[in-house]
C-alpha cells in the first residue's frame, strides 16, 4: 500500500497545523511571535514525518481519509472561524475520529513550538522569552555494565528484570545486592548526561516511549513514559512523594495485607534516603509564591515538595531542562543510583530490548523471549 502522503492531503494537512497554530494580527507583537504560523516553521513536514514513521497501516489510512474529507470541502482556502468549525466536526464524527483530531492538535503544537532550524533555534522563542539550550553535553563517561546480545543467544541469570525505571531499578538495585545473578532488559537505549541536548524533540525521540506525549483511547488525556535506561525517573521532575495515609489506607481496605504499617514506612523512608530527597532545592518561584499567599488567607496547609536532587550538584538554570535529561548528574533518578548498585554488584543491562513473551516452565515464569534493536543500523537479534 502506497503510504505517502498526496499533495492534496499534504495542503491539507499544512491547512490544519496552521488552524491550531495559526497566524494572528497584533500591534504590540515585536518578535512576531503571534504573526507565526506553525507551517512557517516547517510543522506540517515534521507532522507528516511522525504520521508516516508511526502509525500502523490502519491508523494511516484512517487519518489520510480524514484528510481527504477536509480536502473536499476546501478547507484549506477557508478562513480561520471556518477551519476550525471544520476541524470541530471531523473530530466528531467518530471516537476514532475525535482521537485523530486530538493527536494531530498536540502534533501541531509540539512541533511548532519545538522545532529548532539551522542555527539551533525556534522563531517561537523570543516571544516566550524561552532561551533554548544553555550549554552543550558535558563529558560524562558511562558507568553502567550493558551487553549486546548475538543472533540467537540465550543467556542465563538468577532473575531477569523487564524494566529499568522506578520499580526495575529498585528491584535490580536490591536483588543484586543481596547476591542474585541479574539481567535487566529495558526497551529504551543507554543515554546519561554527555547525550542529554537540551532539546526538547530530540529528548522526545531518544528519552520518550513513543516518541513523546500520547493520547489515551478518547483523547481526553495525554500520557507520558520514559523509554530510556531509567525510564521515567530519567525524564521526570523529580517530585518525590511519600505515598499519602489515605491512599494506603485505601489500598489495605481492598486487600493487600502490608501497606499500612510501620514496615511501608521503613520502606519509603530507605527509597526517599537513597535517591537523597530534600526540601533544600524545592525553590519557590512567583506563581508559588502566590499560591502560598492563597493558602494562608483560605486556611489551607501549603508545603514543598521534596525533591531528589543532590544540593551541592544543583543549577537552578540547567534543572529547567531536566525533563529532557539532566546534564548536571544532580538528579538521582534510578541510573544513578539503584541501577548503579546492581552494576556494582555484578548485574548487567540490556538496552534497546523488547520483552515480547514471558517464558514457563509447569505454570512458574522462567525467562523472558525478546528482541533486541540496534539504535543505529535497525538490524534486530533474537535473544533468550
Amino acid at each position: 500500500m502506497d503510504t505517502a502522503f498526496t499533495n492534496r492531503q499534504r495542503d491539507t494537512l499544512a491547512a490544519v497545523v496552521d488552524t491550531f497554530v495559526p497566524s494572528v494580527s497584533r500591534d504590540d507583537d515585536p518578535a512576531g511571535f503571534f504573526a507565526t504560523r506553525g507551517s512557517d516553521v516547517g510543522a506540517h513536514l515534521a507532522v507528516e514525518d511522525y504520521l508516516l514513521t508511526r502509525l500502523s497501516p490502519e491508523q494511516l489510512a484512517g487519518l489520510q481519509e480524514l484528510l481527504d474529507t477536509a480536502a473536499l470541502i476546501g478547507m484549506k482556502n477557508q478562513p480561520q472561524s471556518i477551519r476550525e468549525a471544520i476541524i470541530g466536526n471531523l473530530g466528531r464524527i467518530s471516537p476514532e475520529s475525535h482521537g485523530a483530531v486530538a493527536a494531530l492538535k498536540q502534533l501541531s503544537v509540539m512541533f511548532s513550538y519545538g522545532l529548532p532550524d539551522a542555527a539551533g533555534r525556534n522563531p517561537f522563542w523570543a516571544g516566550m522569552e524561552y532561551p533554548g539550550p544553555v550549554q552543550a553535553p558535558p563529558s560524562t563517561p558511562k558507568t553502567l555494565t550493558t551487553v549486546t546480545p548475538s543472533d540467537g543467544q540465550t543467556m542465563e541469570a538468577d532473575v531477569v528484570v523487564v524494566g529499568s525505571g522506578c520499580g526495575g531499578g529498585l528491584i535490580a538495585g536490591k536483588l543484586a545486592q543481596a547476591g542474585k545473578k541479574v539481567i535487566v532488559v529495558e526497551l529504551g537505549s543507554y543515554l546519561n548526561e554527555s547525550d542529554f541536548v537540551q532539546l526538547e524533540l530530540a529528548a522526545y525521540k531518544s528519552l520518550f516511549l513513543r516518541g513523546g506525549f500520547f493520547n489515551s483511547a478518547d483523547g481526553m488525556l495525554a500520557m507520558a513514559s520514559g523509554s530510556t535506561v531509567g525510564g521515567g525517573s530519567t525524564v521526570n521532575w523529580s517530585n518525590s512523594l511519600v505515598t499519602p495515609r489515605l491512599v494506603r489506607e485505601s489500598w489495605a481496605a481492598a486487600g493487600l495485607t502490608d501497606v499500612a504499617g510501620q514496615a511501608f514506612d521503613d520502606h519509603l523512608a530507605a527509597v526517599m534516603d537513597r535517591m537523597g530527597c530534600n526540601e533544600e532545592v524545592s525553590t519557590q518561584n512567583e506563581v508559588h509564591n502566590r499560591i502560598t499567599e492563597a493558602a494562608s488567607k483560605l486556611g489551607y496547609s501549603y508545603r514543598v515538595t521534596p525533591l531528589n536532587i543532590d544540593p551541592d550538584s544543583y543549577d537552578p538554570v540547567i534543572a529547567g531542562y531536566s525533563g529532557m535529561g539532566d546534564q548536571t548528574g544532580a538528579k538521582k533518578g534510578t541510573m544513578l543510583t539503584y541501577l548503579q548498585d546492581a552494576c556494582d554488584a555484578g548485574a548487567t543491562i540490556m538496552p534497546n530490548t523488547r520483552a515480547d513473551r514471558i517464558l514457563t516452565e509447569s505454570g512458574v515464569a522462567a525467562g523472558i523471549e525478546g528482541t533486541y534493536t540496534d539504535p543505529v543500523s535497525g538490524q534486530t537479534a533474537r535473544v533468550v
